[in-house]
């Protein structure tokens, strides 16, 4: 006789999350309907994304079109707790998807990465994940017998910008230089782009233009400066991305003079972002953060429709329906 499949109760999964979030996952379970699930999925945060993230909304359209019996949960998280949130994630058994963002996705790479190395945690990775230092996706197969490690930040963007324009030889001003900034700069290296950071916090700046320095050799065409570097560099963009979530110098932007195609875009969506009321204003292309979200997600899904054998027509069914929750 076969195994009975091990299936997720509310109590079952208010007892594992419990002792490391801050907010009520449960009710999020019950709002679905259901009594029991046989998979787990979650983002986790130590900023709340439980009043912010959309990935919940994504997720769980996408498991109920393509006929996947899991769930999607929201987990806000206090830094002091997330290793053993991650560690008893890992060892939970019955779960998809793990969504990290920030702040951990540089310490869920560092740890699993270290546990990896140590025979302790049977893994693949994408070649993003150790050339940017970070992770948004842990995907779990074989009943947790093996995962598989993505960083889709970046892809998720720059798939969207490259329908608004061309890339190569493009000069994109990423404001700011941590994780976000980071993956997209991967990607928009790939894409042959010419790079300008604009940040504040001079040790970021120079980590990532090292990190650019190491994926394309001497030469790199990356230039780097504070805020005060943008009424040189804006005039000259055909792309400007904000990635930070606070003090993005907007009326600065707004009084430079910028080329008729400009595109601009963020990593944030909704209430967060700030472009685009300029774009608006300035009559630019505008790629939200929304594009994004839903391009690292498109990408991190075609992953676990493989490892999980989805069917084609549920599996673009599930996108579709994704794409329209938003």
């Amino acid at each position: 006789m076969s195994k009975p499949q091990r299936r997720w109760s509310r109590e079952q999964i208010r007892r594992l999350f419990n002792p490391y979030v801050t907010n009520d996952v449960v009710t999020q379970f019950g709002a679905s309907g259901a009594e029991t699930v046989r998979y787990l999925s979650a983002i986790v945060g130590g900023r709340k994304p439980s009043t912010y993230s959309a990935s919940p909304l994504l997720w769980n359209a996408y498991f109920r079109a393509a006929g996947i019996d899991a769930h999607f949960f929201a987990c806000d998280v206090p830094p002091q707790k997330f290793p053993l949130f991650l560690s008893t994630m890992i060892h939970a058994g019955n779960w998809i998807d793990l969504t990290v963002t920030d702040p951990f996705k540089q310490d869920a790479w560092q740890a699993l990465r270290e546990a990896a190395e140590k025979g302790q945690f049977p893994a693949e990775w994408s070649a993003e994940v150790p050339a940017t230092g970070t992770l948004n996706h842990i995907v779990s197969a074989l009943e947790g017998k093996k995962f598989y490690l993505l960083n889709t930040d970046g892809k998720g963007l720059v798939k969207n910008l490259r329908r608004a324009v061309p890339l190569q030889g493009a000069l994109v001003v990423i404001i700011g230089a941590g994780g976000a900034a980071t993956s997209i700069s991967y990607e928009l290296v790939r894409c042959r782009a010419r790079i300008h950071l604009a940040n504040i916090v001079p040790e970021e700046t120079e980590r990532l233009v090292r990190r650019i320095g190491q994926w394309t050799g001497p030469g790199s065409g990356c230039s780097a400066g504070n805020f005060t570097s943008l009424p040189e560099m804006l005039p000259f963009a055909d792309v400007v991305i904000n990635t930070v979530p606070r003090g993005c110098p907007v009326n600065l932007i707004g009084s430079a003079p910028l080329k008729e195609n400009v595109v601009l875009s963020e990593t944030r969506y909704g209430e967060g972002g700030v472009f685009a009321d300029l774009a608006a204003k300035r009559g630019c292309s505008y790629v939200d953060g929304k594009a994004m979200l839903i391009g690292q997600f498109e990408e991190a899904a075609d992953v676990l429709a493989r490892l999980y054998h989805v069917d084609a027509r549920l599996h673009s069914a599930g996108i579709a329906a994704a794409r329209y929750a938003m």
